[in-house]
């Protein structure tokens, strides 16, 4: 198989031929708007050739100024889909970007979230399309996206051999780049989830980094997604109003876990209270979540999250139950002293371990 760059006459045919019927209207952008991408030398289009015959196509939106680049669409021709044709293109892929683009070191690839499918012919679809890419080297990454209320999961193809470090700035310059900018501040967001080097940073590091992240918590009617606005950390057996202040019990060995892991506990027998551990596994300390936007506390955000002992000891950089994603948001915040902890020593009753979104 070989790929080659198409003209803008050779898309056009393509376009008019092959793709209004590859694709969903809903998800097919204008030929004009395509062709005017292509001629700004913002995306690029290829066909997929063996023996001279056309097998499929792909577009790529492929920014100046960035190493990496999204994948837009593909598709095999019908009649050709099943025979093997996909595996070929990305055996091809690799050594044509790099002689033809040796700049770029990875492909982004938007994959419909199997999350957002509407029914489970759907379902099935899109779990099928992933299974695809990554049978082809592609892996998914902790990034997602949600483009004109499109949810899509991340994955990455490497051009270079290397792996992707986060990802987070890099999709966003192409996004950016493809969307106006009051397109792309009203249709476009990007996330990412929060993975065990961001949960092992020290309680007092992460408490104020917590704040405006999402707490997110799928349930069987959907996935919630709340943002954080108020923190406390506990720091360790030398904190006097730390849960581990005596050592390890049956109700504290939770926070000698690593960090991301959950620790929910019973407050008053009535509350339960939500904490993401941090720091090294042997050394407990946590981070309690003590309010998120229209929750100010933390037994109320529990009770609107379905939070319960059920989920105490689950690895959230993991889990598809309960977990910590940035979207890019920065929020101000003040310290104060931390509530209900008269039971702790002058030292620690006093010291300024909450942390407050100023909003």
């Amino acid at each position: 198989m070989t790929i080659k760059q198409l003209s803008p006459e050779e898309f056009t045919d393509i376009y008019n031929n092959y793709m209004i019927n590859d694709f969903p209207a809903s998800e097919l952008k204008p030929l004009e708007r395509i062709l005017y991408t292509m001629s700004i030398g913002l995306c690029c289009s290829f066909g997929l050739y063996h023996c001279n015959e056309l097998k499929g196509y792909c577009v790529f939106i492929i920014p100046h100024g960035s190493n990496y680049c999204l994948l837009d669409y593909l598709a095999i021709l019908k009649g050709n889909r099943g025979s093997g044709f996909g595996h070929q293109f990305f055996q091809c892929l690799k050594s044509f970007f790099n002689d033809a683009f040796p700049a770029l070191k990875g492909i982004f690839i938007e994959c419909e979230s199997i999350d957002s499918a509407s029914n489970p012919e759907e379902h099935t679809l899109r779990t099928r399309r992933i299974s695809f890419y990554e049978r082809n080297g592609c892996a998914k990454t902790k990034l997602s996206s949600c483009v004109f209320n499109v949810e899509y999961v991340i994955l990455y193809y490497s051009l270079s051999g290397e792996n992707l470090n986060d990802g987070f700035k890099d999709l966003n310059f192409i996004y950016k780049k493809m969307f106006k900018p009051h397109h792309y501040k009203n249709n476009v967001r990007l996330w990412t989830r929060l993975d065990e080097a961001a949960l092992s940073m020290s309680a007092k590091k992460l408490a104020p980094f917590l704040i405006g992240k999402l707490l997110c918590r799928k349930t069987d009617d959907g996935i919630l997604k709340y943002r954080i606005t108020e923190t406390e950390c506990y720091c360790g057996e030398e904190d006097t109003a730390c849960h581990a202040h005596k050592g390890m019990t049956e109700r504290t060995k939770t926070l000698y876990e690593k960090g991301g892991t959950s620790y929910v506990y019973l407050c008053y027998g009535i509350h339960n209270l939500f904490n993401v551990v941090s720091g090294t596994a042997g050394h407990p300390e946590a981070v309690l979540i003590r309010g998120v936007e229209g929750y100010n506390g933390p037994g109320k955000l529990t009770r609107a999250l379905h939070i319960d002992r059920s989920l105490n000891g689950i690895d959230m950089t993991s889990s598809d139950l309960l977990w910590l994603e940035d979207d890019g948001t920065r929020v101000k915040y003040r310290r104060d002293k931390r509530v209900g902890i008269d039971y702790a020593t002058p030292k620690y009753r006093d010291i300024l371990w909450r942390f407050i979104a100023v909003i």
